[in-house]
C-alpha cells in the first residue's frame, strides 16, 4: 500500500499483526530514493498503526478507518532543477499500480519537515535547513489526488509556544512538492516574547494564510497587553495589525504592512528579516513612521521616569536595521530618522518656566507680573537622530518656542544614558529673569556681551547622566544662530 501510495521502494524494520481491532503496527519505515537508494532517505516514519474492523475485513471492503503514523521526518527539497541527482518528487502518480486502499483519517504525531534552503541561502553561509516541528497533525477528507482538509499544532521555537492551524492541503505537486498549494488560520496562543533578545511579554495572536508549502503570505493581528523593552520599567498594552509572507526555504520574512498602536500612537513599519549569512541569526531591515503620535507614549517605552520628559504630539521617520548577534539590542541597533514635536510642554517645572518667562519678559512684563500671570507656552523640537553602536548622535535639534529658538548637537549614549550636548539659544526675553540671586545678578552682568540690538544670543552646554543633567553657558562655544 505505502508503495503504490509513494511510488517509491518502501524498507520496514519491523512488523506485528494486531487482531482487535485486525490491523499492524510496522515500525522504522524508510522511503528510498529512486535512483539512489544507498542515500539519506527523503522521507522516515518511526512507527505505523493500522487499524481495520472485522466487518470491512470480513466484506473486502478496502478501507482503512484510522491510520496513526509516527516520528515522521520529511525533506522538501527547493524549488528549480535538480542539482545533486536525488528527486524532487516525494510522490510519484505515475509509479503507482494496484488496488487502492481508501483510507478514512490519518493521524500524524511529531513530524518534522526539512525545507532545504535554496541556492541564494547556501551561498551566504546558510546550510542547516529551516526545521518546522509539528506536535499533532490530523488529514481528513483524504482523496487520491486533490486537496486534504488538515488540523495541526505546531512548536514554535523563537518565540517559544503552540500555534494551531487550521486549513486545506493539495493536490500535491509531485515535480516539485515545494509548490503544493497550502491555506488555512492560525492562532498563536501565550508566545513568551522574552525568548526575543530586548524585548518582554506574553503575545496572543491569530490570522489567515495562504500560498505554497514553502512560500506563505499571512495577515493577522496579534496582541501584547504587557510589551516591555527591557531596561525600561514600564510596560505596554500593544496591538498590531499585520500583513507579510515567509519564504520557508530561507527562513526570511517580508513585512509588507505593520501597524502597532500602544497608547494613542500607532508605528506603521514595512521591511524585511533576512538572511545575511550570519551564524547566529538574521538580520531586520525596517522603515518606520509614525503620523500624530504622542511622544509620552514612545519615551515611557524606552525610560524608567514614571513621569515622561515631554509631552505632546510627534511625527518621525526613521531607517532601522538590527543586525544578527548576542550583543545587547542597543548595542545592535542601528537607525537614521528625523522626527519633530508640536505642542509640546516639558514636565519638568524648571525647564518649563524658563520658556514661559522667556516670553513673558520679551513682553516687558517684570518678574511680579510673571508670577501673577503665569503662561504655559507650547514648543516645537525637530531633528536629525544617528544610532550606532549604542549612542544617539544628535544632529541640528532645534527647539522653538514664542520668542525663543534654540539649537543644539551632541550625543546621547543609549547604553550609560550619558547627556552631552552644545548650542545657542536666541531669544528676546530676558535670561536674568529665568535667574534669581546671585545668578540672575550674574546674568545681567554678562548680557551685554551675549546681545545683539534686541535679542540675546547665549551658547550653552547640556552635560550629565539623564535624569540628572546639568546646563551652563559655554562662553567658549561659537554662536551658531
Amino acid at each position: 500500500m505505502l508503495e503504490n501510495r509513494t511510488g517509491r521502494e518502501v524498507r520496514i524494520g519491523s512488523y506485528q499483526k494486531i487482531y482487535w481491532p485486525p490491523g499492524f503496527i510496522a515500525q522504522n519505515i524508510r522511503f528510498l530514493q529512486h535512483e539512489h537508494p544507498e542515500r539519506e532517505p527523503p522521507i522516515e516514519v518511526g512507527k505505523v498503526v493500522v487499524k481495520g474492523s472485522w466487518g470491512r475485513l470480513m466484506t473486502f471492503t478496502r478501507v482503512i478507518p484510522q491510520l496513526d503514523i509516527y516520528k515522521v521526518h520529511l525533506v522538501i527539497p527547493p524549488r528549480g532543477p535538480k542539482t545533486d541527482g536525488s528527486e524532487h518528487d516525494l510522490i510519484s502518480p505515475k509509479k503507482r499500480s494496484g488496488e487502492s486502499v481508501a483510507i478514512t483519517a490519518v493521524s500524524l504525531h511529531e513530524l518534522t519537515l526539512d525545507f532545504v534552503r535554496s541556492q541564494a541561502a547556501a551561498t551566504r553561509g546558510e546550510l542547516d535547513p529551516y526545521r518546522l516541528f509539528i506536535t499533532e497533525m490530523v488529514l481528513t477528507d483524504l482523496k487520491e489526488h486533490g486537496e486534504l482538509g488538515f488540523e495541526a499544532v505546531i512548536e514554535n521555537s523563537v518565540p517559544k509556544g503552540e500555534i494551531h492551524v487550521k486549513g486545506r492541503f493539495g493536490p500535491w505537486n509531485s515535480s516539485e512538492p515545494a509548490r503544493t498549494p497550502v491555506g488555512g488560520n492560525f492562532t498563536f496562543q501565550n508566545a513568551r516574547l522574552g525568548d526575543i533578545p530586548g524585548i518582554s511579554g506574553t503575545m496572543q495572536s491569530k490570522g489567515d494564510f495562504w500560498g505554497t508549502l514553502d512560500r506563505e503570505e499571512t495577515r493577522g493581528d496579534a496582541v501584547v497587553p504587557d510589551f516591555r523593552v527591557k531596561g525600561s520599567t514600564h510596560s505596554e498594552s500593544l496591538r498590531t495589525v499585520f500583513r507579510g509572507a515567509v519564504d520557508v526555504t530561507d527562513g526570511d520574512v517580508t513585512l509588507q504592512q505593520v501597524d502597532t498602536t500602544f497608547g494613542k500612537t500607532t508605528v506603521s513599519a514595512q521591511g524585511t528579516v533576512s538572511g545575511e549569512g550570519h551564524p547566529e541569526g538574521k538580520m531586520a531591515v525596517l522603515k518606520a513612521s509614525v503620523t500624530n503620535g504622542r511622544v509620552d507614549d514612545l519615551e515611557k517605552m524606552f525610560t524608567h521616569s514614571n513621569t515622561p520628559p515631554l509631552t505632546g504630539m510627534i511625527s518621525l521617520h526613521t531607517s532601522i536595521k538590527l543586525p544578527a548577534g548576542k550583543a545587547k539590542f542597543l548595542e545592535r541597533l542601528q537607525m537614521t530618522g528625523d522626527f519633530e514635536t508640536s505642542s509640546g510642554k516639558f514636565t519638568s517645572h524648571n525647564t518649563q518656566d524658563l520658556l514661559n518667562r522667556l516670553k513673558e519678559s520679551a513682553k516687558g512684563e517684570s518678574k511680579k507680573q510673571q508670577d501673577a500671570d503665569r503662561e504655559e507656552v507650547s514648543s516645537r523640537l525637530k531633528s536629525h537622530v544617528v544610532v550606532k553602536g549604542g549612542v544617539a548622535r544628535i544632529e541640528n535639534l532645534v527647539l522653538e518656542a514664542p520668542e525663543t529658538m534654540a539649537r543644539m548637537d551632541g550625543i546621547f549614549n543609549l547604553l550609560s544614558k550619558e547627556v552631552d550636548l552644545k548650542g545657542t539659544l536666541k531669544t528676546e526675553g530676558k535670561v536674568s529673569d529665568t535667574q534669581s540671586g546671585f545668578k540672575a545678578f550674574a546674568v545681567k552682568l554678562i548680557t551685554p556681551f551675549l546681545k545683539k540690538q534686541h535679542t540675546t544670543f547665549v551658547p550653552f552646554e547640556i552635560k550629565g547622566p539623564y535624569g540628572q543633567v546639568t546646563a551652563r553657558l559655554d562662553l567658549g562655544g561659537q554662536k551658531k544662530l
